[in-house]
């Protein structure tokens, strides 16, 4: 989004209470109050539009200056928000508290000082806030500076300095889980799970042979045991091992809800996408009790938490009908899946969403109900969803999710007995595939099956080739590495419907529940 819509963001972005409350806050302490009528106008707006504002307040002095007005009216929105949330989570209400030590420091108020302090410090322990830890340290200090020294002085600094240091360490082992989760998802975001034994192999090694994740003990606070969890979650899911993912998601999931107090101002960054890693172990397992108990809970997480922030809301209504999405097709229930998509449309077109990290999980949606469609035999949308999806190839996410889109294409147009298309489309498919790097066993199988298909004189050729390629797509189905690419494109189940006349929704369902 332009910066010339950085301001019109920041206020659509509002709820009405804190709307309201900005303008209480501006009428009190704001020095023109002409600003209050151009955030009205920029609210007013579906759609930002610069050249009506300076018309509608031409006579406004600000109006020569507008991009330092807007910038003074940004900072007054922060101001508005940090007055409004100064007591909306542990980490705000310390940051305001230390302020206050340091106004009553510099007065030389220090009973009231130390009072704030212990506040502070009592605040810090329960949220595990270790970055605070030496901060507050330091004030306590120079209280004691100013003390006449005495055994119980010293005594006391030793044990601040104890607290510092705790601090310090804790802060250094959570860093430390930090920053092998941002490159851990960051990589399986990108290039989606690898179906080759030593690039799997040589990715969960660079990472699970780290003294972090050795076992539970490495982590040294409750904090940094979600962020164990939540590692060994995702490593797990990269090796296919969705049943020990999902105990470690479970484990992740149990550690957050047993200890509100720490997690309940991370709701949006570790709460909900904790829930819905579950959610998405639950769904690849057919877990079904299990996926409908904790999405039930996940949709009530704002009502559990006490949260009215409407992009809170955003994020869970994208990652419950994504998640819903994702159990239904995983397992075949694509009419129930039908259901789904007018809801999953919506937040797909709404491009306002992608400012939000979105994209990503708008690939995967796409994709979802790309082949949810297929299930249903409904082929011109599926293609019509495929498309979108490579139309954002740009964007270099999920290059495993794109290479199935060409193939589920390719297939669409099979079924739709556009021969033509497919002849002039199959060598960019191939090309494309090699380019990413894609071309596993699943990947050259089909392609040579397409190709075989089209060159096939008669009905009775027809059935002997795709026989053949089902027993070759079985065949790779055994190798353990080859098996996601048959949870994205169930081939085996389609080639059976092919050759049975069953519907391939009935075989795809029958399927899965054998695999239970």
């Amino acid at each position: 989004m332009s910066q010339k819509q950085h301001l019109f963001q920041l206020i659509k972005s509002l709820t009405i209470s804190e709307k309201g409350y900005f303008k209480k806050y501006y009428t009190k302490y704001g020095e023109n109050q002409a600003y209050l009528q151009l955030f009205d106008a920029i609210d007013g707006q579906e759609t930002y539009d610069e050249e009506s504002l300076k018309k509608r307040f031409k006579d406004k002095g600000f109006v020569k200056q507008f991009s330092v007005a807007k910038n003074y009216l940004i900072k007054n929105v922060m101001r508005g928000l940090r007055a409004y949330y100064s007591e909306s989570s542990k980490d705000i209400q310390l940051h305001e508290l230390l302020i206050d030590i340091e106004l009553l420091y510099k007065r030389r108020l220090i009973s009231q000082c130390r009072k704030v302090i212990k506040r502070a410090k009592k605040i810090a322990l329960e949220a595990e806030l270790f970055n605070k830890y030496s901060e507050i340290a330091l004030w306590e200090l120079r209280l004691y500076i100013l003390e006449p020294f005495s055994d119980r002085a010293a005594k006391q600094v030793e044990a601040i300095q104890a607290f510092a240091e705790e601090g310090s360490e804790k802060d250094k082992n959570l860093v430390g889980y930090r920053h092998l989760a941002y490159h851990v998802f960051k990589r399986s975001m990108k290039e989606g799970t690898s179906r080759k034994q030593e690039d799997m192999k040589a990715f969960v090694d660079m990472y699970a042979k780290n003294d972090l994740l050795k076992d539970t003990n490495q982590a040294i606070s409750i904090t940094a045991l979600g962020g164990y969890h939540n590692l060994w979650s995702k490593l797990y899911e990269i090796q296919y091992d969705y049943q020990s993912s999902y105990e470690a998601s479970l484990a992740f999931v149990k550690l957050i809800q047993g200890n509100p107090s720490i997690f309940e101002d991370y709701v949006s960054a570790i709460v909900i996408p904790a829930h819905y890693n579950l959610l998405v172990t639950c769904a690849y397992l057919n877990k079904k009790e299990s996926f409908f108990e904790n999405l039930d809970y996940l949709k009530r997480v704002p009502d559990i938490y006490k949260q009215s922030d409407k992009v809170i809301r955003r994020i869970l209504d994208f990652y419950c009908t994504n998640i819903e999405l994702l159990y239904y097709v995983q397992n075949a229930y694509f009419k129930e899946a039908i259901d789904v998509i007018p809801k999953a449309a919506e937040l797909v077109a709404d491009k306002s969403n992608n400012s939000l990290g979105f994209l990503f999980i708008k690939i995967e949606m796409c994709y979802t109900i790309a082949y949810a469609y297929f299930g249903v035999e409904d082929y011109d949308k599926s293609i019509d969803w495929i498309n979108k999806i490579i139309q954002e190839e740009r964007i270099e996410l999920r290059e495993d999710l794109l290479c199935y889109a060409h193939l589920l294409s390719l297939i669409n147009h099979f079924e739709l007995n556009n021969y033509k298309y497919i002849s002039y489309k199959l060598r960019t498919t191939h090309n494309y595939i090699s380019k990413m790097r894609k071309s596993y066993n699943f990947e050259r199988t089909a392609l040579k099956f397409i190709k075989k298909m089209l060159r096939v004189k008669d009905k009775t050729e027809m059935k002997n080739t795709i026989q053949a390629y089902k027993g070759k797509f079985e065949e790779i189905s055994k190798d353990p590495f080859e098996q996601e690419a048959f949870k994205n494109f169930d081939i085996t189940s389609w080639l059976d419907s092919k050759l049975t006349g069953t519907e391939f929704a009935k075989i795809a369902a029958l399927k899965r529940e054998k695999e239970k």
